[in-house]
């Protein structure tokens, strides 16, 4: 059975991460982490920092990737990636896409985070208080 590869991003910036509030289904009204399917040839890493861009508007650096999440229902192959940003202005560039954009504190997320983001979120905690993983 053939999955899409994608990625999913957890970009974390003075102990926030930054989420989109999606406006289209699936997902409608849930805030997700950034991200999206890769692209014919491209690398995790390089679809990262596309995704991004392209969301956001940030230049961000793809850290470590931490998790793979398959979503058996959707036929989604999502890894997880770590950032951190570089540069840029935070703006919502896909305002057809998303209603918002914003950073959140790990303890303070919206009662409409998405399933997978929470999953994310749970397996990502563990990483950064063991110290395993690095952010600034």
């Amino acid at each position: 059975m053939f999955y899409q590869k994608g990625v999913g991003i957890f970009l974390m910036h003075k102990g926030k991460v930054l989420l989109v509030k999606r406006r289209k289904e699936p997902f409608k009204n849930y805030w997700e982490v950034p991200g999206g399917k890769l692209e014919q040839g491209e690398s995790l890493e390089k679809a990262v920092i596309r995704e991004a861009k392209e969301e956001t508007n940030l230049l961000i650096k793809p850290l470590a990737e931490f998790a793979v999440i398959i979503d058996h229902h959707y036929k989604f192959e999502v890894h997880l990636f770590l950032a951190e940003k570089i540069s840029g202005q935070l703006i919502n560039k896909e305002p057809a896409n998303h209603a918002a954009v914003k950073f959140f504190f790990l303890n303070g997320l919206p009662h409409n985070t998405g399933k997978s983001t929470q999953r994310g979120i749970d397996k990502l905690i563990p990483l950064l208080n063991q110290g395993t993983l690095l952010t600034k």
